[in-house]
């Protein structure tokens, strides 16, 4: 039994080298042959294509030929006489072809990938590719193609379709109506400018359509009515300064997935600029938007959120509220933020990735980051951050990816939420950067001080408690000194009050003058005079006694006291009576009783018998 295998075993490896001397002896000069699991592949280098045709080995699968030599035109005559029906995979790169005949490959009835990259076609006539029944992928990349007609009718079982890099202007209306089951189409770094529906009528299976870097001012409107499939959408790169209107977006086809328009002129989202889309990703990085509001992302769902490289200064704390069921990544670097709105990533509780480096924050919030429960990677890396809050450092428990190089540490008693996290965490989780960039932050795994002085470029994980203690006796001491000095200022004042009333006081007292009253409205007037008449010790007069016990009228006393004991003196005085209205009285606008000129003073006589 034993026996019986070895000797099939070196059956087949006799077979086996016979087999590969075969291909080897049967190689074109110029050519490298070798066999593996799916055949024979034949690559060639400086070649004459005839050349290398006529001289291919049996059941070659795939043949590959650079910089071929006089190849400016393929016809079919340049592939006649050779071993070319089992060939399933043809690659002529830089050999500067510049025109294709028709039925050049009628005789690759196998052929399933055809890649004519890197040359300088320029013309292709209608039935160059007839024949080419089984072709599913098409690359006439970087060459000079300039307007696209009627080229590929034939191909009615492509499925891959790649012209970037050309010099293409024009899309005729149904330049790929046999394409009906195209799944991809490139374009991107053509010169279309503006690009119209009805330019890919018949694409009713297209699946990914990329015109990045084509100088496109803006979107067809009709373009959604047509593709109808797409799920995704790469519009990168060009001069599009505003997305289409609500009301067009609304007839994107609903399995859309990835929407990317990075490197564009955008400048603002209109409200509900994405309304009703389910999307994977949504790629605005690289614009020029500068504020997100509420309404942004209103009524749109999106798992991936790119929007570096803008001019954002301002954030709604809102905005990525209606985010919150499906956003896992939300990128934010390289935008002038300067600091983020305490309750911005509120609600967020499925993002697992968020970039917030370059941002040229100052400071975070104190719970900036309490709703993100799922978060296991975050980039503060190149701000300009002196410490981070103990709930924030609180989050990095569960994280996976960090970047915290690139920031001014200020070591005191604040960066101890940092200090004690560095104590213990696992290094391999602080990132570092790649390129050329990497120089520069050399210690991205270490944390350094950038200030005070006195601990400048040291570790903040080596700083001892005595350096994080002493910014907190200086608190605690700016805090008694500026208690001390209020209750020195406010003891001050009272003071100066105090002793103010008492001048005021003793100077009164010293002039005879009570403290004045502060006279009311009359309705309260009476209501003075009474109190003060009360407070009036009553007129004491022996002849009079009864009138001042029975009558607190001060005119009546006052008429009393001014009669004469003498009769005579009445009938003797020849003066006219007079009523001063110069002086009044204080509660009231009536002439005063006080005054001297205010009554009769002639001399009134009385008798004993009153």
């Amino acid at each position: 039994m034993a026996l019986g295998i070895l000797r099939c075993s070196v059956l087949v490896a006799m077979v086996t080298v016979v087999c590969w001397m075969d291909v080897v002896s049967s190689c074109p000069s110029s050519c490298n042959c070798f066999q593996d699991n799916y055949g024979t592949t034949v690559q060639c280098q400086n070649s004459v294509i005839s050349s290398v045709i006529s001289g291919l080995p049996i059941n070659t699968k795939r043949l590959e030929i650079l910089s071929a030599q006089g190849a400016s035109t393929l016809s079919q005559a340049t592939f006649d006489g050779g071993n070319i029906g089992t060939i399933n995979n043809l690659l002529i790169q830089g050999s500067r072809i510049q025109s294709i005949n028709d039925n050049t490959f009628s005789k690759f009835s196998n052929l399933n990938n055809l890649n004519l990259t890197h040359n300088s076609i320029r013309s292709i006539t209608k039935n160059a590719f007839a024949g080419l029944n089984r072709l599913a992928t098409l690359d006439l990349s970087s060459n000079d193609l300039q307007q696209i007609a009627d080229e590929f009718v034939p191909l009615i079982q492509l499925q891959n379709l790649d012209l970037s890099s050309n010099s293409i202007t024009s899309i005729q209306n149904g330049a790929f109506s046999a394409q009906v089951i195209l799944n991809n189409l490139r374009l991107d770094s053509n010169k279309l400018q503006a690009i119209h529906g009805h330019s890919f009528q018949g694409l009713v299976n297209l699946r990914k359509l990329s015109i990045r870097n084509c100088g496109l001012h803006s979107l067809a409107s009709d373009l959604f009515n047509i593709i109808r499939h797409l799920q995704t959408l790469d519009i990168g790169d060009n001069l599009i300064y505003q997305l289409p209107s609500t009301e067009t977006f609304q007839h994107i086809p609903a399995a859309l997935q990835h929407f990317i328009a990075d490197g564009n002129q955008i400048s603002v989202l209109v409200r509900h600029q994405f309304s009703r889309m389910n999307l994977l990703t949504l790629d605005l990085s690289r614009n020029r938007i500068s504020f997100l509001s509420h309404a942004s992302f209103a009524e749109c769902n999106v798992r991936n959120l790119y929007l570096s490289s803008n001019s954002i200064t301002g954030i709604e704390e809102n905005a990525f509220a209606s985010l919150a069921p499906q956003l896992e990544r939300l990128v934010l670097s390289k935008n002038p933020l300067r600091s983020i709105p305490l309750h911005v990533f509120d609600g967020l509780y499925r993002l697992i990735y968020l970039n917030l480096s370059t941002c040229s924050l100052t400071k975070l919030e104190d719970l900036q980051f309490q709703s993100l429960q799922s978060l296991r990677s975050l980039d503060l890396s190149i701000n300009s951050l002196q410490y981070i809050p103990k709930t924030a450092v609180s989050k990095f428990i569960n994280l996976q990816e960090l970047g915290l190089y690139g920031n001014e540490w200020h070591c005191d008693c604040h960066i101890r939420p940092l200090w004690n996290w560095l104590k213990g965490f696992v290094q391999g989780i602080l990132l570092c950067p790649i390129g050329a960039t990497a120089a520069k932050y050399s210690n991205c795994k270490t944390p350094m001080c950038e200030s005070p002085t006195n601990v400048k470029n040291l570790a903040v994980s080596s700083l001892s408690k005595q350096n994080i203690q002493a910014c907190q006796d200086k608190d605690d001491q700016e805090t008694m000194s500026v208690g001390v000095i209020i209750g020195l200022a406010l003891g001050s004042m009272a003071v100066i009050i105090l002793f103010g009333i008492l001048v005021v006081c003793i100077c009164r007292h010293r002039h005879g003058r009570p403290l004045p009253a502060i006279c009311t409205a009359n309705s309260t007037a009476s209501s003075h005079k009474e109190d003060r008449e009360k407070s009036t010790t009553p007129f004491k007069d022996m002849d009079i006694g009864s009138l001042n016990e029975s009558d607190k009228d001060f005119v009546v006393k006052r008429y009393f006291r001014s009669m004469e004991n003498q009769p005579t003196s009445v009938a003797s005085y020849r003066g006219t009576p007079s009523l001063s209205h110069k002086e009044f009285d204080f509660d009231g606008s009536c002439p005063s009783i006080h005054s001297v000129n205010s009554v009769f003073n002639g001399p009134i006589g009385y008798e004993s018998t009153v």
